[in-house]
C-alpha cells in the first residue's frame, strides 16, 4: 500500500486504515487483473509477416561542438589507468619555510618594515 506516513498518521488518530485506502489495492482487485493467462509465442517464426518496410534505427546524427576529450565512465567503472595526474603541489611558507601552511596562514607575526625603508619605496 501506497504513502506509509499517511497510514502513520490515520492509525494515530484511531481511524481504520482500510477506510482511506482504495479498493484497487485489495487482493480480489489484483487477482482480476492478473488471474488471466498471457499465451507465449514460441519463436520469431510464429510472429505475423507485415506488409510494412523492417524498423531501421535512427540516423546518427552528430551533435553541435567540440566531441569530448574522454569517456565519460560510469560511477562503477574504473578510472583510467593510464593517464598520469599530476601531484599538487605543498604549500610553502615564504616566512619560516614551513611546508604545512602558506605565508597568509603563518602562525609567525609579519615582519616590521621601519618607516624610512617604506618611504623611499612610495617616493620611488
Amino acid at each position: 500500500m501506497p504513502y506509509m506516513h499517511a497510514m502513520i498518521v490515520i492509525q494515530f488518530k484511531n481511524f481504520k486504515v482500510v477506510d482511506y485506502v482504495n479498493n484497487y489495492y485489495s487482493r480480489e482487485a489484483y487477482g482480476v487483473c492478473y488471474g488471466h493467462k498471457v499465451a507465449s509465442i514460441n519463436g520469431m517464426d510464429m510472429w505475423l509477416v507485415t506488409e510494412f518496410d523492417e524498423i531501421q534505427p535512427p540516423k546518427y546524427k552528430k551533435g553541435p561542438g567540440r566531441p569530448k576529450k574522454l569517456k565519460r565512465r560510469e560511477l562503477d567503472e574504473n578510472p583510467n589507468k593510464t593517464r598520469l595526474r599530476r601531484d599538487p603541489t605543498p604549500y610553502k611558507c615564504s616566512r619560516c619555510q614551513a611546508t604545512c601552511h602558506n605565508m597568509r596562514r603563518c602562525p609567525l607575526p609579519p615582519p616590521v618594515v621601519p618607516e624610512e625603508e617604506t618611504e623611499e619605496l612610495l617616493k620611488v
